[in-house]
């Protein structure tokens, strides 16, 4: 990708997304490739911009890469100029020609998308911890390392806490990785959760929210006294949605989305 195209890209990520520091602007844009960027452009600028974020899931009973539409925004005096659209209509060109029928992604709002096509598909509950129970709780700061038994053991719980879910995104070792350097950014540290058995919750939360986490005891996890008041999403109810999707193809329409599909940020 060009330099100057990188650089007008970075400006317009920043003001559409100002919570974001510098180091999550450069971390983000060291994960995208040009393929996988779509930009408009008017006045001899970068308008309007979005990405597709590829991630292993586990979808309609085979694994499978699931592409997720990230970070598309437009730069404010050109908004309501059907931009946006475009931008959409050449990344599902994209996703089109490389087979894929499904795509993904986490609105702002969760009307603003429908207009374009898109559909809720994952759903859940925000709920908070109840606590009473003092499990014991290590805390990897930043740049602690991460035993490699520690991050085995996470794999696994992972695997446990999406075995009752038809599609889900599967996270390894490197998935986990990632989330990590992610939270790195605003210094959230992992924290591990355990108890006599063994490690059986891990979690990043920040301002009183639990923003990902997975378990092999969900009772467990309701009780950790450690966590307790904090908000979670709960994927095994439906009262709200958490993630859309797009069909990409007219075959596609046959698909039936029969359980939540388990989503992240990007």
């Amino acid at each position: 990708m060009k330099a100057a195209v990188l650089h007008q890209l970075k400006q317009l990520y920043r003001e559409g997304f100002p919570e974001d520091n510098e180091q999550a602007v450069e971390w983000f844009f060291s994960r995208v490739t040009e393929e996988n960027t779509a930009f408009i452009e008017a006045d001899n600028q970068i308008v309007s911009a979005g990405y597709i974020i590829e991630k292993p899931a586990r979808l309609f009973g085979k694994d499978t890469v699931l592409p997720f539409l990230s970070a598309l925004s437009t730069r404010r005096e050109y908004r309501r100029q059907g931009k946006i659209q475009a931008v959409l209509e050449e990344l599902f060109a994209r996703l089109i020609r490389r087979g894929h029928s499904f795509c993904a992604l986490h609105p702002f709002n969760y009307t603003f998308y429908k207009r374009f096509g898109f559909f809720d598909v994952s759903f859940c509950a925000e709920k908070s911890i109840a606590g009473g129970q003092a499990y014991s709780e290590t805390v990897f700061a930043v740049h602690d390392n991460l035993p490699a038994e520690v991050l085995s053991r996470l794999v696994q719980i992972e695997k446990a806490f999406t075995a009752g879910f038809d599609n889900y995104l599967i996270f390894g070792e490197k998935e986990i990785l990632a989330k990590r350097a992610e939270f790195a950014f605003d210094t959230i540290p992992l924290r591990v959760f355990s108890d006599s058995n063994g490690i059986f919750a891990y979690c990043f939360a920040y301002n009183g929210k639990i923003e990902h986490y997975a378990t092999s005891d969900r009772e467990k996890f309701e009780r950790c006294e450690p966590l307790k008041g904090l908000t979670y999403y709960d994927f095994t109810q439906n009262t709200r949605p958490f993630a859309q999707g797009y069909l990409l193809t007219p075959a596609a329409q046959s698909i039936k989305l029969n359980r939540n599909l388990i989503t992240d940020r990007y």
